[in-house]
Order: C-alpha cells, then sequence, then structure tokens
C-alpha cells in the first residue's frame, strides 16, 4: 500500500527512477491555490530534466478538450522540440444540454488514450504526423512527462477516471490551500474584476447568480450552504479531492483508472504495477507550506519529480534563485502572501462561525488544516 505524503520540510525525498520506468508526473490544484505560479514551475522543471510538457483544457460541461504536449530537444530521443495538440469531444444526445458522468469517463478515457498511443507519427490537430514520426508514447517515454496544472482531480474521481500510465513511475501530486482562504480569494476575485484579468478576460464582470457579494462575510457565510454559490462549490470540489486521497491510502493504485485493463499496465490491478515499475504514489502538496517554507516545500517536491535524488539536489539551488520571490505581495493579484492571511480578513464573528460548521469541520479535518491560527 501507498501512503499518502503531506509535503513538510523534513520529508523523507524520493527513490530514483528506474530508466525504463521514467516518471509520469500529474500535478492537480484547484483555481485560488497558486496555480498560475505552478504552471511556470512545472514547465520549467520538464524543461530542465528534458520531459515533455502535457496540458489539458477540459470543458466538462459540454464534454470537450484540447491536449498539448510539448517535448524539448532531446539528444537520446530526438534531436528537434515537438509540439503536438489534439482537440476532442464526445457528442451528446439531440437536446442534452449538459455532459453526464459517463460521457465524461469517455472524454477522460479518450484524451488518456492519446497518451497512451503506440501508432508511429501520432497526428496532431491538423493531422500532421509529428517530426520524428514517433508514436506519443514513445515520445513520453524517453524522459518521462509531466502533466499540469490540472483543475479536474474531483470529476475525474467522480467518474472513476483518474489515470495512471504503464511503464512509467507515477506520482500524482495533489495541491490543496485552505477551503475558506480559497473562499475569500474568490470574492475579491469575483468583486473586483481588475484583481483577476485573467477572468476578466474571459467573464468580465459576471457574478455567478447564487453568489452575494455585498461583503464579504455574507458572500461566505450565504454561499457555503447555497448549492451553485462560489463557496458551496470549492467546498463540494475540495470534498472530492480528500475523498480521493483518502481512498488511494486505503486502496492504493486501484484507486486508479489508468486503462481499466487495456494492456498497458494500469487499470485495477494491484498496487505493484506488473510492468515492474515502482508503485504509484500521491502526495499532497499545500499551499500554506509552499508560501510559508519554499526551499522545504521545493526540496520534496523536486525529489518526487525528478529523476534521481543528484538532478533534484542540482536544481534546488536554480529553482530558489528563480523563484523565492514569486510569494511576494505586489499590491494587484498577490495583496498578502502568507498562510492565514485570507481568514485574518473576516469578522471574528464570521469565523467563529464557521468554525462551528459541522461539514467544513470535517472537511478540514479531512485535508489536514486547522485553522491557521484564527480559531476562537
Amino acid at each position: 500500500m501507498v501512503a499518502t505524503l503531506v509535503l513538510a520540510a523534513g520529508s523523507a525525498l524520493g527513490a530514483p527512477s528506474s530508466p525504463s520506468c521514467p516518471k509520469a508526473v500529474s500535478l492537480y490544484a484547484m483555481q485560488k491555490t497558486g496555480s498560475s505560479f505552478l504552471a511556470s514551475f512545472l514547465k520549467d522543471v520538464a524543461r530542465r530534466q528534458q520531459m515533455c510538457k502535457v496540458y489539458q483544457y477540459i470543458k466538462e460541461f459540454v464534454c470537450e478538450g484540447t491536449m498539448y504536449i510539448d517535448c524539448p530537444r532531446s539528444s537520446a530521443q530526438h534531436r528537434k522540440s515537438v509540439a503536438l495538440q489534439r482537440e476532442f469531444a464526445v457528442p451528446l444526445a439531440s437536446g442534452r444540454a449538459s455532459c453526464d458522468a459517463a460521457k465524461r469517463r469517455e472524454l477522460f478515457g479518450d484524451t488518456n488514450a492519446w497518451l497512451r498511443s503506440r501508432a508511429p507519427g501520432d497526428a496532431t490537430k491538423g493531422g500532421t504526423a509529428n517530426r520524428h514520426n514517433l508514436s506519443v508514447a514513445a515520445l513520453l517515454g524517453g524522459s518521462g512527462f509531466i502533466r499540469g496544472p490540472l483543475r479536474q482531480l474531483y470529476t475525474e474521481y467522480d467518474v472513476h477516471a483518474v489515470p495512471a500510465f504503464g511503464s512509467f513511475h507515477n506520482v500524482i501530486v495533489v495541491h490543496t490551500r485552505h477551503p475558506v482562504e480559497m473562499m475569500v480569494s474568490a470574492y475579491f476575485c469575483i468583486a473586483d474584476p481588475k484583481v483577476c484579468p485573467v477572468r476578466k478576460k474571459h467573464l468580465g464582470s459576471h457574478v455567478p447568480k447564487n453568489d452575494t457579494i455585498a461583503s464579504l462575510d455574507e458572500f461566505v457565510l450565504a454561499g457555503l450552504d447555497r448549492p451553485g454559490a462560489t463557496p458551496h462549490t470549492i467546498m463540494s470540489r475540495s470534498r472530492r479531492v480528500a475523498q480521493f486521497m483518502t481512498d488511494f491510502r486505503a486502496r492504493g493504485r486501484a484507486a486508479l483508472d489508468g486503462g481499466s485493463g487495456s494492456g498497458d499496465g494500469g487499470g485495477l490491478l494491484g498496487v505493484v504495477p506488473p510492468d515492474g515499475c515502482p508503485a504509484a504514489e500521491v502526495v499532497h502538496s499545500q499551499y500554506e507550506i509552499m508560501v510559508s517554507d519554499f526551499a522545504g516545500w521545493l526540496r520534496v517536491v523536486l525529489a518526487k519529480m525528478a529523476s534521481s535524488p543528484a538532478k533534484a539536489h542540482g536544481m534546488h539551488a536554480l529553482m530558489m534563485e528563480r523563484y523565492n520571490s514569486s510569494f511576494v505581495p505586489d499590491g494587484k493579484h498577490k495583496h498578502a502572501v502568507h498562510k492565514g492571511a485570507n481568514i485574518a480578513k473576516l469578522k471574528p464573528e464570521t469565523v467563529r462561525k464557521l468554525v462551528a460548521h459541522k461539514g467544513l469541520a470535517e472537511l478540514l479535518r479531512d485535508l489536514n488544516y486547522d485553522w491557521l491560527g484564527h480559531a476562537p
């Protein structure tokens, strides 16, 4: 059985990958968890290790998605970089407005099957074979690959489609943030479009119809138990993320889909893959540790993502120099970057009501959170 690790300074470092079992790293991070930083960070990690970078953009309510694969130059595998793109869509029944669970599972199955494809020269969006005439599986198998940051762990778990990849050492990093901290961050993003330029670009000044933004405290308290409101959505999605990690602790690799017996070493095949690769790992990373002890967080994350302890050690100093200033307030999107800063913006009476909320208390326990020094 594979244990879930909560990242903290001094946590045990990962074992090196076998050359025949490169790393397949999947990092899941919901909105408001520092995912913009993580996107740059993962791209840098992949480039420095000559790993391929995979990103999935999924429109889960309409059963559509786009996959992107970028592979850097590698003397061992390919002498030129590779960029692939493919769009996926699962047809909906006539008159159906949304994508149900079965259709979502089919969509995730199709997208991840492309990553496992062994067809030579697998085509891109435009139908052109990649320049090396290699299959996608061969491209990814050179030095391994990193997926993410991905939003959709909550729905992948719901439809039993969290993937594992055969002939790889699978590492799934689940990056979380205190749910109430996320709710407060979401309020400022919705109430003031200037705070979140990306959201403004796509949604303008749109306010979800079940949200109340007259005040921060009302937004959180009124939305906590109101389906469709942003705080309620954050709660429900965070609960599924917590359930996935609990499930993995109990069942190991059997909690992953990985291909459902497709013969690629994935599926419900037990904790130790039949291809001889190391057992899959789930790693719980917390935003709060990332911003308060970046050096410790970085040391453990790199150990899990790197192909060897030597590579992890070599990257640590470079990444510290490049990213250590990422968590300094900028007066715009980053107002206060330290754990508990958002809870401190709520009134003491609001915090008391939140502490007494049974569902929230259970969720915090499952995610290994307390009130970050703000409980009455």
